[in-house]
Order: C-alpha cells, then structure tokens, then sequence
C-alpha cells in the first residue's frame, strides 16, 4: 500500500488503503510518518507494519480484514498508536514485539481471530484504555519477560484466557476489567512476576484467577464473580 523510509515527518491523512497483496502501511528504516484518520481493509499481510528504527506515529484510524495480524511494531520501531480500531481480522489484533520503548493508547480490537493484543518477550510498552472483544484466543497475551504496564484495560468474551502472563513476564496490570471467557479470566504461569491491582474478573469458564506452579505474581483489590469453577 504505502511504505515509508524517509526520516523526514510526512504525513497521510484521511485515505483509504484496501485489497493490497501484502501490507497496507509499512514504516521501515528510520521511517517517521504521522498516519491520521486513514481506514486500511482486507489486506494481504498486516494492516500497519513498522519495523527497523521507524517511528511516527498512527492515531485515529481503522484496520480490518487482515490477513495477518492488524498492526506490528516489530525489531527496533518507536512508533506510537493511539485512538485505534481494530476489527475482524484472521490473526492477532496488535502485536508489540520491538525493544524500543512505545506507547498504545485507546486502542479496541473486536473480532480478532487470534489474540486481542500480544506483548512479545523483552517487550516494554506503556498501554492505556485497552479494549478486547470477541477475541478467538487470549485477550492479552504477556510472552517471557515481557514488561511493562497495562492501565485502564478491558477484555469480554474471550475465546480462551481473558489475560495471560507467561515466562519470566513482569508485566504490571492496574484497573483491568476481565470479563465473559471460556478458560480463566487471568492466567499466570511458570516464573512470573507479574502484579494486578483494581482487577475485576467475572464469568469466566475455567478460575477467576489462575496461578500455576513457579508463578509469583502480586494481586491487590480485586474482585471475582461468577466463575464457573473456582475463584483463585
């Protein structure tokens, strides 16, 4: 569709990006583009793909009907993602899997056919006002040693676990609403670290809250209802 490598800010506002054979934005190199009010649908790979040392930033625009996940920010990439929509897509919703400090905010993925949002290992993002709905597999997914903080996050009807913490992940959580799951509402495994205050999970098909052996994760104000199996 589009690919930026200049360094230079350019800007793209209001387009439509649709039926491409591979990505609709790609941000590459030392890319910085400011992606405003732009709607990128059915395409061949991901919606927005920014990797290398690109930066900028996509606010306000709408991806669907990607073929791969929706939006990447992959090896080096800072850029930034707010007032986000996400829906229908046949993979993840958002993936952060760069080493560079980003930030995502009001972001809502509806329909994803994978994961809501994925933090990958090493990751260290600021995410705030997350929305997840009708996600096929884990709302929220925090890979080995992911970091960083989640604020003000929601996830309802979930295919699988409403958030999971995996691996040597010290991702922290505060204000997480979880609720509507076919597995726990949050799950932690193996030697995470990770801490949780102002949760509220409820309706979930497996545990509230569930914390497997080596896990070692902080839970503070929370609240369960509804869980058809035990509550933690």
């Amino acid at each position: 569709g589009i690919v930026v490598t200049s360094p230079q800010t350019s800007v793209i506002e209001d387009c439509v990006i649709e039926d491409v054979g591979t990505s609709g934005v790609v941000i590459n190199d030392k890319g910085a583009p400011e992606v405003r009010r732009c709607t990128i649908r059915d395409a061949g790979a991901n919606g927005v793909y920014a990797a290398g040392s690109g930066a900028g930033h996509i606010s306000d625009c709408t991806v669907s009907g990607t073929t791969k996940a929706a939006v990447v920010i992959d090896e080096h990439a800072a850029t930034g993602l707010s007032d986000l929509r996400v829906s229908g897509v046949a993979d993840d919703g958002v993936v952060i899997s760069t080493r560079s400090p980003v930030t995502v905010s009001d972001l809502v993925v509806e329909k994803a056919a994978g994961r809501g949002l994925v933090l990958r290992a090493g990751t260290d993002p600021r995410v705030e006002r997350v929305r997840v709905t009708g996600s096929g597999g884990v709302g929220i997914l925090a890979e080995d040693k992911a970091k960083g903080h989640l604020r003000d996050c929601e996830v309802r009807d979930a295919g699988a676990e409403g958030v999971s913490v995996t691996g040597r992940s010290s991702t922290a959580f505060s204000g997480l609403t979880v609720h509507g799951t076919e597995a726990a509402g949050i799950h932690v495994t193996e030697d995470s670290t990770a801490e949780f205050d102002r949760v509220n999970v409820g309706r979930t098909a497996g545990p509230g809250v569930e914390i497997l052996s080596g896990a070692a994760p902080f839970l503070r104000n929370g609240t369960v209802t509804g869980a058809r199996s035990h509550g933690v």
